[in-house]
């Protein structure tokens, strides 16, 4: 039976990340940092039992990797990875890696006042870094960490976590937007594909033809097709041919031979057999029926 959720605050942070050694996290009113130690930042029993934070929690994996549960959404997160969970959101740990290893900050949202306008609202975000994104990110923890060691005063302690809470903000809108980018270019595809298949459906009825026309991949347009439009490659072509049958057969005298012959089906029969599993009448029937 799963344990009940459970509400976390930043004096628990200790027992739950099982914390021996106090060199490994450090603890402020403001914030809790937490450094790289070289083994796994769960332990077993940890797995499949949820949690609450309080805290806006930004962390950086310096090896391993793991999947969260994270507000009902799975976040997976590897090395050189950036997660970030906003406060109040529900941590359930699903499969973390025997070498898993983070480190990042925990930062207590309420002594923080009118800086916490440079953190618009995201949820949860885990996107991948570049090596010098990954270094500007641990050099930050790493700054925070020592002002901290080195009893820096609140102010510096409380905007060097806002900036670091900034940068990586940016980082997730910069990923967003790339993703957004890759989106429209995906679209923009799809509408090639449909003209490419409105011109050559008669001749053409491989995948291949028309990924070669796009220069893409067929494995990459097969997927593609049905993720953006819910109806397979073969679905559209079967539906171009549908529509030009019945086109053909409202509006010309052609025989159905003829019909079959002009949408380059092999024989009639086959012609017959696709139209009627088509729309569960024969081609006779249909122009019957009009």
């Amino acid at each position: 039976m799963k344990e009940e959720i459970s509400h976390i605050s930043l004096s628990e942070i200790d027992r739950r990340l099982d914390v021996s050694k106090k060199g490994n996290v450090i603890f402020s009113e403001l914030v809790s940092v937490i450094r790289s130690r070289g083994s796994s930042t769960y332990s077993a029993e940890e797995i499949d039992r949820p949690y609450r934070i309080d805290g806006t929690r930004l962390v950086i994996a310096t090896s391993g990797e793991a999947l969260y549960g994270v507000n009902l959404t799975d976040c997976r997160i590897a090395k050189g990875m950036m997660l970030y969970i906003a406060p109040g959101s529900v941590i359930n740990p699903v499969e973390i890696s025997e070498d898993f290893d983070v480190e990042g900050v925990l930062v207590n949202e309420l002594p923080f006042g009118d800086l916490t306008a440079v953190v618009p609202e995201c949820g949860e975000a885990a996107i991948p870094l570049t090596g010098a994104e990954f270094s500007r990110l641990e050099g930050m923890i790493s700054l925070i960490w020592d002002s901290l060691s080195e009893g820096a005063g609140a102010e510096t302690v409380k905007y060097l976590s806002a900036a670091l809470l900034q940068e990586g903000f940016s980082l997730i809108r910069m990923a967003k937007a790339d993703v957004a980018a890759s989106e429209s270019s995906s679209r923009n595809l799809l509408e090639e594909f449909r003209h490419l298949l409105n011109r050559h459906f008669l001749e053409q009825r491989t995948l291949s033809f028309y990924a070669d026309e796009l220069c893409v991949s067929s494995g990459y347009l097969c997927a593609l097709i049905p993720r953006l439009s819910g109806r397979s490659f073969r679905d559209w072509v079967n539906d171009a041919l549908l529509q030009e049958a019945k086109i053909q057969l409202r509006s010309t005298k052609k025989t159905v031979t003829e019909i079959s012959d002009y949408l380059s089906f092999a024989t009639s029969s086959q012609f017959c057999r696709f139209f009627k599993r088509m729309t569960a009448l024969s081609p006779k029937e249909y122009r019957a029926s009009i």
